[in-house]
This record gives structure tokens, sequence and C-alpha cells, in this order.
């Protein structure tokens, strides 16, 4: 019986089989002579026999002559049969593994030399791919020709890290046994991830798992030395702290620095593929090296390519082709940047490129400001120069590379050269700017860091928008898929927080609805902070923890100037104090809602509620008729239909109160 050389692999790395004592093994088994295989591996028989002795021991098998090595044949037989009634029963069970990429999600792959055993893991489901055909072409000179051992492909997000890797994989997983792709924003630290890996490297064997991480380390380098295989670790930057130079690891992630150093040095004939915004700066070193790793760091799509991105979106009107040039400019080439900014046009301005380029100059300029305030760039001595330095990093972020005098004539307003040419110097001297020579002429354009910057808030403001209209429409598991990748690229964008609470909120998941509106809660000074600790106020009041949720509005009532947000504020502090059966606090917050905001049927209904409870039944039957006149009306927040969860309930309540006074709810 002809046993699968991958059920070998495993078995022989559980029972700790060499490289050097497998090549015997899988040599002897298949019936090969002592001499046949001395003559193929170039090893002396007597050797080769100490070799085959080692095997033996650790199978533990007895006894001595030819007759070992049946026996030894007879114990693997035992095993795989044992192994294929077990795959049997949990065959439909748990996760799958797919033979091949075109049961997943590609058409048209070559032929496969193995037919690899694949664990997609959370791999994004792919969308048409347009150019790229060099850089697959590196990748799988690197990965199948060179056999590196660690390649990483680096670039902003968006930029098509994710699908230039499906791609190469569709062309090369012929060449491997194995192939497993993680994402690591959600496999968590090493010690979670490396017994996944195991697992399925065993087979789903039931294998001994040592907890301190090294150990673990050197199991899975056994696996990579005896089988082929490529792992692929996604959004390896989650794991790297923000703002901090490459290589500095988040708490509870030092690990995985470790790991990446033991595949990039120690030899083996596996890949790991790395996706990330940045490297870790041990890899980077390594690059340097003479060890098999390598590094592409992914720019811009071509204009043909990016073109073709922007006219596959539907319901796109463009009479003039120099639109989409300007367009590819204005977003720097970035295909996901490209699909939502027309995703955002059609939404929002009827498909309308045009006013999507001229809006667009604006948006960046709020950006920069953003950036500017940030990073606390400027000492005072440049104070007078601020708004200058705006311009020129808005312009340069909005336009290609342009000489001193381009720049110039670009500005709205024309600016004295000597003062422009300061305000460059500060650019290029806090490294948001840099100088480039082109045949012997000097441009200037944005720098990496504060180009990435610019085109991730970018990102995030699209997905924040699109995000909250798949909301407002009730897709609310859209809506957190776009929320979720919002806050990916922006972190500190107190909207898209208060968008996701909202929309956990409405799924029904209270712990992330909190989560989320505690993070926009930070941000006390924007619309979005004051709503978060209002709607983390109401879930107080709901659990009926009053104090918690009088605590929570009063600490921000003061600072907070909208007028909807104040609205809600003085009404969920009323309805707070009505639960504390502080009647007088209730009904003065409740008649101030009502005050600048006649319209709003809560406020009624809560301070009818207040009124009943003083005893005052008249004045209450009065507001249970507004109450219904006004929800009759339909509430409106910023345009689209509203109405808070417990308004149906005490719209009840009201028709119950009129009903028994004798007045028709009208």
């Amino acid at each position: 019986m002809k046993l699968p050389e991958d059920f070998l692999i495993t078995l022989a790395t559980k029972v700790g089989i060499s490289e050097n004592e497998f090549e015997v093994l899988s040599r002897a088994i298949k019936g090969e002579s002592m001499s046949d295989i001395s003559d193929q591996l170039r090893v002396r028989k007597d050797a080769l026999q100490k070799r085959l002795g080692e095997v033996y021991k650790k199978f533990e098998v007895q006894g001595a002559g030819p007759g070992k090595l049946a026996k030894l044949q007879q114990i693997l037989v035992t095993e795989y049969q044992k192994q294929v009634a077990t795959n049997r029963h949990d065959a439909t069970t748990d996760r799958e593994v797919a033979p091949t990429l075109e049961n997943t999600r590609f058409q048209d792959a070559t032929i496969p030399q193995f037919s690899p055993r694949i664990d997609w893991g959370e791999l994004p489901a792919q969308e048409p791919f347009y150019g790229r055909n060099s850089e697959i072409e590196t990748l799988k000179k690197w990965i199948v020709t060179n056999r590196c051992r660690v390649v990483t492909i680096c670039g902003m997000g968006g930029i098509g890290k994710t699908a230039l890797a499906t791609q190469t994989i569709q062309q090369i997983q012929g060449e491997f046994q194995t192939i497993i792709w993680r994402n690591i924003a959600t496999s968590g630290t090493l010690e979670k991830l490396l017994p996944d890996l195991l697992q399925f490297l065993s087979h789903n064997s039931e294998i001994e798992l040592p907890k301190p991480s090294n150990s673990l380390i050197s199991q899975l380098i056994g696996y990579l030395r005896l089988t082929r295989c490529l792992l692929v670790f996604d959004e390896v930057e989650t794991i790297l702290e923000s703002g901090q130079l490459p290589g500095q690891y988040r708490p509870g992630y030092e690990s995985y620095r470790e790991l990446f150093q033991q595949i990039a040095q120690t030899p083996h004939q596996s890949c790991l593929l790395i996706i990330s915004w940045t490297h870790p700066r041990e890899l980077g070193n390594l690059v340097e090296t003479t060890l098999p790793c390598r590094a592409l760091q992914l720019s811009e799509l071509p204009e043909r390519d990016a073109k073709k991105i922007i006219l596959s979106a539907p319901q796109v009107y463009t009479s003039e082709s120099n639109l989409l040039s300007e367009i590819i400019d204005l977003y720097g080439g970035n295909p996901l940047l490209l699909k939502i900014a027309v995703t955002h046009a059609q939404d929002m301005l009827a498909g309308n490129l045009a006013q999507l380029i001229k809006k667009t100059p604006s948006v960046i300029e709020g950006i920069v400001r953003d950036l500017f305030e940030d990073r606390d760039l400027f000492e005072d001595k440049f104070q007078n120069f601020y708004e200058l330095e705006v311009k020129v990093l808005s312009c340069l972020a909005s336009n290609k590379p342009a000489t001193i005098s381009e720049l110039q004539s670009s500005l709205l307003f024309a600016e004295d050269l000597s003062e422009l040419k300061l305000a460059v110097e500060i650019l290029i001297e806090r490294s948001l700017l840099q100088a480039l020579t082109d045949s012997g002429e000097e441009r200037l354009t944005v720098s990496p860091q504060a180009r990435r910057f610019v085109t991730h808030q970018l990102i995030a403001k699209y997905l924040n928008q699109i995000g909250y209209k798949k909301y407002l429409e009730s897709e609310l598991q859209t809506a957190k898929c776009y929320l979720t990748q919002t806050i990916r690229y922006n972190p500190e964008l107190p909207a898209a927080h208060y968008n996701l609470g909202s929309t956990y909120e409405k799924l029904e998941d209270l712990p992330n609805a909190r989560q989320h509106y505690k993070k926009a809660a930070e941000y006390k000074n924007s619309r979005a902070g004051g709503a978060a600790v209002n709607n983390l106020a109401r879930l107080e009041i709901l659990s009926e923890n009053f104090d918690v949720a009088v605590e929570l509005i009063l600490s921000i009532l003061p600072q907070v100037n909208d007028k909807i947000v104040q609205v809600t504020l003085h009404k969920n502090l009323g309805w707070a104090y009505l639960g504390l059966q502080l009647y007088s606090d209730a009904e003065t917050h409740l008649e101030k809602a009502i005050e600048l905001d006649n319209s709003y049927a809560v406020a009624h209904c809560l301070l009818a509620q207040v009124l009943e409870a003083k005893g005052d039944t008249t004045a209450a039957i009065s507001c249970w008729q507004k109450c219904l006149n006004c929800s009759a009306q339909g509430q409106q927040q910023e345009g689209v239909a509203w109405k808070l969860p417990e308004l149906s309930i005490w719209k009840s309540f009201a028709r119950d109160r009129l009903s028994a006074s004798g007045r028709e709810p009208n």
C-alpha cells in the first residue's frame, strides 16, 4: 500500500524523526535497496543503517534483521488507516480543506504539481484584479525559483497588497503541499496562533503542544523543513505600535519577532509571505543580508489599470477622458481609494466625477490641518507661516510633484517666493515634503509618511460615510464591515466609533456597542463624543443605573454646543432623574429639551410620566396628546426617519391614558 507523503511527514514529525532520517525512511518503505539509497543520497550504507536504526527506535520497533522493516511498514499502514477512518467521520465538520483554489474563489488556475491542502482562514472576498504583472513575476521568482524563506509585501493601505498575494498564489499553488492564510489582526498572540497552525499541519492529529512559544516555534520549523508549505500572514501592521519605529511590537506580541527571525535564519523548504503596511525592523535588516529574504514595496497602480477600476463602476458619468487621469492623480493611483471614492460619488454626487474632483482638495486640506494639530509640528517661531504651510502641503497632496515655480502658480493666491521657500524648508525639515531631482530639475512632493497619513484619512472618511449610509438603510452587517475597516485606517475617528457603536446596538451586541461608544466619548469636543456619552447614558438608564447616567451626562453637557445632541442629553438627563424619582429635576430638563425642539415626541412622553408622578393628571394628558401628535409627524434626525425603541411602548401608554380620560387619541 502506497502511503501519502504528507501523512508520512506528519507522523515522522510527531515521533521526532529528523530530516536526514526521513530521507532514508521514505525510500526504504518504497522497497528501495540500501545500495540505491546510498547512491542517490551519496551517503555510506553504514551511516544509512544507523539513521534507519534511529527510526526503528522512535517507532518502538523491536527485534532484528529484515523483519524490522516489515513491522515498521505495518505500523505505518495501521496509523494511516486510522487517520482515513477519522477523516471520513469528520469530513463535513469544522473547517473544510480546499484542495485547490478553483474550489474557492478563482478560475483558470494552472494544473498543480501537488494537490495542496489549503486553509484560507479569513481570506477576504476577491474583486476584479487589474495589472501588477511585473510584480507577480517578481514574487513568483522569489518564492518558487529562489525559494526564499521570507517574502514581505509592503505598502500603504488600499494599495492592493492582499489582492496581489492572492493572484500570485493562484499561479504558484501547485508548488506547495500546504498553504495556510491567516489574518494576524484576528489571530491573536503567537501563543494562540501557533497551536492553530500546528493542528492543521499535523492533519488534526492530537499533538503535544508545549506552552513556551520557543518550543512551539521549533515544532513549526520542523514542519517547514519536512513539507513544502506556504504561510501567509496578512495585516501584520496590526501587531506593531502605530507611530513607532518599525519593529516595535505591541505589548503581548513581542514573540512574533522570534518567529520571524527563526523562519528567516533557519534552513527549511517553505516560505512565509508577510503582508504589511510597514516592515518589522528585523525583517528589513535581514533583506540587506545574504539570507534568502526579499521585500517588495508596492506603489500606485499604473494609470491604464487604474482607469479600469473607475470605468467598472456602474452609474459613473463622464464625457471627458481627462477626468479619469485627474482622479487617478488626485488619489495617488490607490485601488481601494479609487473604488470607494467612486462609490462616494455614486451615493452622494449622482455619479458626477467632476464634482468629486472639485470637492476633494478641500477634504484633503481638512486632513492636512488635522495632521498639523495631531503632530504638534510647529514651534512659536513658525506660527506666522502656519497657514501657508497648510496650503503648500494640501496643494502637493492633491497634485503631481511640482517645481517651486509651479507650486507658486498652483496656489490660489500668489505667495511671496521667499516666504514660500521658507515654508517648503520647514515642511522638508519635518519630513512632510521631500525634494526629488528629475532631469536636473528639483521637484517637490509629499513624503511617503505624509502621503500615507492623507491617504488613510481619505479612505477612512469615505468608508465611514458609506458605512453610515448602510446603517441608515438597515443593512447592518454591511455597515459593520465598512465601519470596522474605517477604524482600521483611522482608529482616532470619533464619528466612526459612534456609528459602529450604534450599529452594534441595533445588532443587540451591547458589549461591543459600549466599547465603541466609550472610545468616541473620549473626544469630548466632537459632536460624536457628546452623542456617544448620550447613548452610553441611555444604556445605563435601561439597566436602571440612573446615578451613572446622570454623572455621565453632567460631565459633558456644559461643553456641548450641537443643538441636536443638547436635546437628547437633556431628554436622557430628565429620564434618569425620573428613574431616581427626582421629579422637579426631571421636569426641568425635559422642558429644556422641548424648548430646544418642540416636536421631540420622546421628551413629551417622558414629561407626561413625570407629571403623572407629581399628580398633575391634566397636564400629563396634554403631554400624552403632544407625544402622539409629534410622533405622527415622523421624528426626523439628520433628514432620516428615526425612532427611539421605547417610543412605541410609550405611545401605547399615551393611547391608554387618553382613552381612560375619555379623550380619543388624535
